[in-house]
């Protein structure tokens, strides 16, 4: 059984969709350079007795064809090759996903199984004949899976979500939603992101301003705390089963 290893992404829950009449606040609008230049972040993971039980590697990419890639890569504690690594490949313009991979080495004493797919957006005809875009999913035998993606407005790829959230004009009161894809479990879901506080936030010796973010999709609400001041990085992450915290 394939166990998730240090799930930084949302946890996908719930029913589909969602009620956009009730969270369709403020237009989702993310700003179009979230890094000026190539940028990588590390991580301490803990679980809900604060034991720290890995790391994580952030990179950020940038490429001259308006190409961003996302590179996620978790260790675990005392390990120097990544146990999961996830690469999500973005539209520089406005971070609308293009492609990506996820590959998970096999630990049998973590009761972990190996993963390895690729995913990409690609168009095909629907029954009425129309051009629609899916979220093609092969796995290494060349398999495919592919779900027909939300019309009218822009899915974004679950493990892009830690570098779409910087992206957005955050300040108390901010509410927004969007719909994401998750390309392990092949489900769509609604997100709803709110800003209910600004904190002080204290990591070692250094204090940070940062602005308390509220994700919640289904029946989960998951908090990450994102500094005021530029970059805006993700300095900490709960999503109610890890803590990742930024190293410095």
């Amino acid at each position: 059984m394939l166990m998730s290893i240090f799930p930084v992404v949302i946890l996908l829950n719930g029913c589909e969709g969602g009620n956009s009449a009730e969270e369709d606040q403020v237009q989702l609008r993310p700003r179009t350079e979230i890094v000026a230049q190539d940028e990588v972040v590390h991580y301490e993971i803990s679980n809900d007795a604060n034991e720290v039980i890995g790391r994580g590697v952030l990179k950020t990419l940038l490429s001259a064809d308006g190409v961003l890639t996302l590179v996620e890569e978790y260790y675990r504690v005392g390990e120097t090759e990544a146990t999961d690594t996830i690469e999500t490949q973005v539209r520089r313009v406005d971070l609308t996903p293009l492609r990506g991979e996820r590959v998970v080495k096999q630990n049998s004493e973590a009761n972990i199984d190996s993963l390895n797919y690729n995913w990409s957006i690609q168009e095909f005809e629907d029954k009425e004949e129309l051009l629609r875009s899916y979220f093609v999913r092969s796995d290494k035998t060349g398999q495919d899976e592919r779900i027909a993606l939300a019309r009218q407005e822009n899915v974004y790829a679950n493990s892009s979500g830690i570098w779409l959230w910087r992206a957005l004009p955050l300040d108390i009161g901010f509410k927004t939603n969007y719909m994401t894809v998750d390309s392990l479990n092949l489900k769509q879901q609604r997100v709803v992101l709110t800003v209910p506080q600004e904190e002080s936030l204290v990591i070692g010796s250094k204090t940070y301003e940062v602005w308390r973010v509220l994700v919640r999709s289904g029946r989960a609400t998951r908090s990450a705390w994102i500094e005021k001041a530029a970059p805006n990085r993700v300095l900490r992450w709960d999503n109610g089963v890890t803590v990742m915290t930024v190293l410095e």
